[in-house]
């Protein structure tokens, strides 16, 4: 695959690759789910009587249905061999038909928010140089892993930022474009204005009915404080050389030609941004939607916006029933030292924590067991409303294991030195966010 990207990279990073084990929940997400027993079923007469016969009508209608699946297995094993040696004497490589036999879904995430950390410590949103570099590499994997029948799934999450930040990630994901990548861009919560530019790159775009989309403007400014500074006594020197060096003043008032020239720089980069979606979404009334406004994605269907309504979970589970779904992500860096010391006495604390949580559920089995013999049930029902009562909630159970890992052909290694790159403390930024929404949590945070 081309290079591509920018800012610094650290000496060594590494992808890693692997099965999510739910995509119902999704992988990663931290939850453990447990069922509990409510109510016990209410069992007639009638009903427990028949349960012999109709069991085992259940069990010869199984049978049936597995002899009828071999032979549908058969006949498609069978039509499957002549369609690869059709497709070998026309002159495929076997490398392609391997590759056509078993597609993949790549999955890539941007999510601006937070990651979870441990209790009592605060939130803390990822740095967007880290992601910039993550997403770099992992195109860079794609472009040399994937085959034309795979596809990438980028499921993004942002309200926008910097404009040159969330302009190279979209370059980023037109790499996967240029190179005939099919990439489907879902949005569960919002993509909008930098979110935005990223997502229009895919070839499909889908969004969950109540996520917020478009936002295709610009925002830039910054405080002047050179009353603040008048009052307090506090003269500030500044020289410039070249006219419109510092068109926005802070410590001094800003000119009427100064703040002219900064909305003719913010008109300037809107219009880049316009360009830039009606490139990839040529379909669409550029001047109609990139009014700053941002939509539900129930209404921006009708806009154009996005191409159909459906969450990344709902997406993935389709996908999944004729290809392996694989997320890419990047590998933690290993503890040494000290680090590893205390990580390692973490987790022993949680392994002893575990087995004491599996003494106390084996004690309350062993108790329930004794009371059910001592105290006889007046009925069926009455007997799984004792134990179920008894019981309490289900026994307790060990931790998930971990997701098997799928290790590529190639090295998925990937090691770039680092660059030196350094930014002068006058260099203004300007912001693609989302303003016109301030219900989520999320997006108030952001000015």
């Amino acid at each position: 695959g081309g290079g591509g990207g920018g800012g610094g990279a650290p000496e060594e990073s590494a992808l890693e690759v692997t099965v999510p084990r739910d995509l119902a929940t999704g992988e990663g997400t931290g939850v453990m789910l447990e069922v509990v027993p409510q109510y016990a079923a209410q069992v007639t007469g009638d009903v427990a009587a028949a349960a012999g016969p109709v069991e085992a009508k259940l069990a010869d209608a199984e049978k049936f249905e597995e002899r009828e699946l071999e032979k549908r297995k058969a006949l498609q094993m069978k039509n499957l061999e002549e369609e690869v040696e059709k497709e070998l004497l026309a002159g495929a490589s076997p490398r392609r038909v391997r590759q056509r036999l078993s597609p993949k879904v790549w999955v890539v995430d941007w999510d601006v928010r937070p990651a979870p950390v441990a209790a009592g410590s605060p939130p803390r949103p990822p740095l967007m140089r880290d992601m910039l570099n993550t997403l770099r590499a992992q195109v860079s994997f794609l472009l040399a892993t994937a085959s034309p029948y795979d596809e990438v799934v980028v499921r993004i999450t942002s309200p926008g930022g910097p404009v040159s930040d969330y302009g190279l990630a979209a370059a980023q994901l037109g790499r996967l474009r240029s190179a005939g990548l099919p990439t489907t861009a879902c949005v569960d919560l919002v993509a909008a204005s930098g979110g935005y530019m990223m997502a229009c790159v895919a070839d499909k775009l889908l969004a969950a009915p109540f996520a917020y989309v478009g936002s295709i403007g610009v925002v830039g400014g910054s405080p002047n404080v050179h009353k603040v500074l008048e009052r307090a006594g506090v003269e500030v020197v500044q020289r410039t050389s070249g006219r419109f060096k510092r068109s926005l003043q802070q410590f001094e008032p800003n000119t009427p030609e100064g703040l002219q020239k900064y909305q003719e720089e913010i008109d300037a980069i809107h219009a880049a941004f316009k360009g830039h979606v009606s490139t990839n979404r040529p379909s669409l009334d550029i001047e109609a939607v990139a009014t700053g406004e941002s939509w539900l994605a129930l209404h921006a269907l009708e806009q154009g916006l996005v191409d159909g309504l459906c969450t990344a979970d709902a997406y993935l589970r389709t996908r999944s029933a004729d290809a392996a779904v694989l997320l890419v992500r990047a590998k933690p860096p290993r503890r040494t030292g000290l680090a590893a010391l205390l990580s390692r006495g973490v987790e022993g604390a949680a392994s002893a924590a575990a087995a004491l949580a599996e003494l106390a559920g084996a004690g309350r089995g062993l108790a329930s067991q004794l009371s059910s013999r001592l105290r006889p049930s007046a009925s069926l029902a009455g007997q799984g409303l004792a134990s179920g009562a008894a019981s309490g909630a289900s026994p307790t159970e060990a931790p998930p294991s971990e997701p098997s890992t799928w290790t590529s052909p190639r090295d998925s290694r990937v090691s770039r030195r680092s660059t030196a790159a350094s930014t002068a403390s006058h260099t203004r930024r300007f912001y693609l966010v989302l303003t016109t929404v301030s219900t989520p949590p999320l997006l108030r945070r952001r000015a």
